[in-house]
């Protein structure tokens, strides 16, 4: 289920994790069983294809000793699954604000990307990096990572972004633009570039991260004086978040 819902990605534009849900519980025993049977390769195949459904769903925090325990295990032969499985880490690492392992990891990673010529796992990394940077009070450092990013894709051209990964990957570098230039006092600016992301999400068909930057669009309207539009906006994802089961989504409206 999980491969499946993995390779969804790049094979249509539908976001199906809510379906997942009600599985849960079997997936989780499942994964527990690799760790405890020391399946090491199996354990992190697990790790980096459940990360898709950890923060949307409000797990990422509690799940967390699950990733401490499968990095336990000795790393996989494959460099691509221990890539996947480190991705995961990084996320839930700095989700549960532990941003200097979390740093550390996004640096194995871009060391891996580099050997395994993976640039599209290495951009990740670097918009992962600039998170830290912003949530650590460094936004002028986070939007030069960003900006450095998105100048890059200017320079592969179009051509090189047709994918529905890089789709993505281009809107979350607008929505990490738009968070940066938010903690700069910049919310005119960082307001066009979260309106690109949620377009580029909705066009990608990631409902999940459609909705994160509508989060910050109503966040930044009020921060604009738009107290009503923004209030519409939030109220709006909220229902929208509760009615898919996103309670990971809806946590974030009141961060």
């Amino acid at each position: 289920m999980l491969d499946r819902h993995d390779r969804s990605w790049t094979q249509n534009a539908a976001d199906h994790r809510g379906s997942y849900l009600p599985h849960y519980p079997n997936i989780r025993a499942g994964m527990v069983w690799t760790i405890e049977q020391g399946r090491n390769d199996l354990a992190y195949r697990y790790l980096g294809a459940i990360r898709g459904l950890w923060m949307p769903f409000g797990l990422t925090i509690q799940e967390l000793p699950l990733v401490e325990q499968v990095l336990a295990l000795p790393a996989p032969s494959d460099r691509t699954v221990l890539l996947r499985a480190l991705k995961n880490s990084a996320d839930c690492l700095q989700h549960s604000g532990q941003l200097q392992a979390s740093e550390a990891c996004l640096h194995e990673i871009l060391a891996l990307c580099r050997d395994l010529g993976d640039g599209e796992r290495a951009a990740w990394a670097k918009l992962s990096l600039a998170g830290i940077k912003r949530e650590a009070g460094l936004g002028e450092q986070a939007l030069k990572v960003e900006e450095q990013v998105l100048q890059d894709f200017a320079t592969q051209g179009e051509n090189h972004l047709q994918g529905r990964m890089h789709r993505m990957l281009r809107a979350r570098t607008r929505l990490g633009l738009a968070l940066s230039l938010l903690e700069l006092g910049r919310s005119e600016q960082a307001l066009e570039f979260a309106r690109r992301a949620e377009d580029g999400y909705r066009k990608a068909g990631n409902k999940v991260f459609e909705l994160e930057s509508r989060l910050t669009i109503g966040h930044l309207q009020l921060e604009l004086h738009q107290r009503a539009e923004g209030q519409a906006t939030l109220l709006a994802c909220l229902n929208e978040a509760v009615e898919a089961g996103l309670r990971g989504v809806a946590e974030d409206i009141f961060r």
